[in-house]
């Protein structure tokens, strides 16, 4: 599939409604409104070709710089790279799949993270602290200090982040509760501190849970399924 057939597959398959709220949440007119559902079905149709995600990128359509994250070749993005893409996101829903589906699978992870949490540009803030939080989810092995550094940035400073950051931030701070108990003990803690975190645009769709809950709910969630499924054959030998 070339570029003019993507960009047409866009057309085809944008929806009024989700364009009109992603207009509405900064995304602009340079978006067709396509879901999530069917950039995956796209994705799953191209497989890998990073030349393509190049120009998808290029064309800042917000659709396809999605579709772009999700087809371009980890291996072929150097740091430069990431920074030059991080610069042209301006919505969550891009921010978010960029790292999801392209960052996150890069050797350069904790070099953005570091980089990329420090900035006070809303969108580039967000997508550094939602890497944190796959880092959070996805890699085992790391010490507790690496996330007890960000907990304390958390409790310091997302009071005076934007909307997007905030919400980014939030979401680190149950990741970094649910990977062990002593961090979950200090994410906790920090919930406590930082108490309800607000959203300065009135938006009625856009509420930042409250973290202490979340984690509790994600742990009762967890036991839920450990009892329906029982011990995994490696849990069983380990033991």
């Amino acid at each position: 599939m070339n570029f003019n057939e993507v960009m047409e597959r866009m057309r085809l398959l944008g929806a009024a409604g989700k364009k009109r709220t992603h207009a509405e949440r900064g995304a602009g007119d340079h978006q067709h409104g396509v879901s999530l559902v069917n950039l995956k079905k796209l994705k799953k149709q191209i497989q890998t070709d990073h030349e393509l995600a190049k120009r998808l990128w290029s064309s800042n359509d917000m659709d396809a710089q999605r579709l772009a994250s999700m087809i371009a070749d980890p291996d072929e993005m150097s740091q430069y790279d990431l920074d030059r893409w991080v610069e042209d996101i301006h919505h969550s829903a891009l921010a978010d799949v960029f790292v999801t589906n392209l960052v996150i699978f890069t050797p350069h992870i904790r070099t953005k993270i570091e980089k990329w949490t420090t900035s006070q540009d809303e969108w580039i803030g967000r997508a550094g602290w939602q890497l944190l939080s796959q880092m959070a989810v996805k890699r085992n092995g790391l010490p507790d200090s690496f996330f007890e550094e960000y907990l304390k940035l958390i409790r310091k400073n997302i009071h005076s982040r934007t909307d997007g950051t905030k919400e980014a931030m939030n979401n680190a701070l149950v990741a970094i509760g649910l990977r062990n108990t002593q961090l979950e003990s200090m994410a906790l803690a920090v919930a406590a501190d930082i108490g309800t975190v607000q959203i300065d645009r009135e938006e009625k769709s856009r509420k930042i849970p409250d973290a202490a809950l979340s984690i509790k709910q994600a742990k009762r969630r967890r036991k839920s399924r450990k009892r329906l499924t029982g011990p995994s054959r490696g849990t069983a030998a380990k033991r």
